[in-house]
């Protein structure tokens, strides 16, 4: 999804810190069920007192980064979101991936075959 700095103002509480007694009790639970190693402590959930509205942002900072080489950057907004998409919270439209139809990419597809399928929907083989 493609949400906006005020989508998580309006819609989530990004007042104060995580909940530590939830990661607690998380924690204690992971404990429970994994055996003990050198690096089960890696399962674990992080204890630190994040800021809420600082965990949003950096979500929002690290959308691009996100996008592995596979995908191109001049078609995708996100991992899963096609640029020029609309609102990603509504049923998709019949297309939505009309922007890709007759486009050349300038990255090196690889293995990959594009194949059109179903409503102009993309898929890779």
């Amino acid at each position: 999804m493609n949400l906006s700095p005020e989508w998580g103002i309006e819609n989530l509480q990004l007042d104060g810190t995580v909940d530590l007694a939830w990661a607690e009790k998380k924690n204690e639970a992971i404990r429970a069920s994994v055996p003990l190693t050198d690096s089960s402590f890696l399962l674990e959930v992080n204890m630190v007192p994040l800021e809420r509205r600082e965990i949003w942002e950096g979500i929002l900072e690290s959308k691009q980064s996100r996008i592995g080489p596979e995908i191109p950057k001049e078609f995708w907004a996100t991992r899963f979101r096609p640029k020029g998409d609309s609102n990603t919270r509504l049923p998709r439209e019949k297309g939505a991936f009309d922007l890709l139809k007759d486009t050349e990419c300038s990255s090196n597809l690889g293995n990959y075959e594009v194949v059109v399928v179903n409503g102009g929907q993309v898929a890779e083989t």
